[in-house]
């Protein structure tokens, strides 16, 4: 049977999503294997990791003739984009200096809105803001 065009550049797009979402969770396990001052940042590693193995299951069972794969591959892509920032704030924090950086935020410290998070990975949101105003 042959491939429209269309269907290349959706097996494409998939393949490079999966490739993509396995690269990360490489990253994932390298930051693991470090020692960190605080328990916050595994357990925000910890997060992260569960977030992108449900984005490699979701990948792995999209079917080429799926109109789902457009919208998969823009959640990782998305994703992608969006934790990288923060996972650059957690190999900070395996420094002994930086530890704070990430340990605020996850015990809930005042936000800049003077809010205190309410849920355990609002820190999630709080890191990619502040980040957006740091040199990583």
């Amino acid at each position: 049977m042959q491939q429209t065009p269309a269907d290349r550049e959706k097996h494409l797009r998939l393949a490079s999503a999966q490739r993509k979402t396995r690269s990360f969770l490489a990253q994932i396990s390298q930051l693991e294997a470090s020692e960190f001052p605080h328990p916050d940042a595994k357990d925000a590693l910890t997060y992260v990791k569960a977030k992108f193995s449900r984005h490699e299951t979701r990948l792995r069972s999209i079917s080429l003739h799926s109109l789902a794969i457009d919208n998969a591959c823009l959640y990782v892509i998305h994703d992608i984009l969006r934790y990288t920032k923060v996972l650059g704030l957690i190999l900070r924090s395996t420094n002994v200096r930086n530890p704070f950086e990430i340990h605020d935020i996850a015990l809930g410290k005042p936000n800049t809105r003077g809010g205190i998070n309410d849920h355990p990975w609002y820190w999630v949101c709080q890191v990619q803001y502040r980040v957006g105003f740091c040199a990583l």
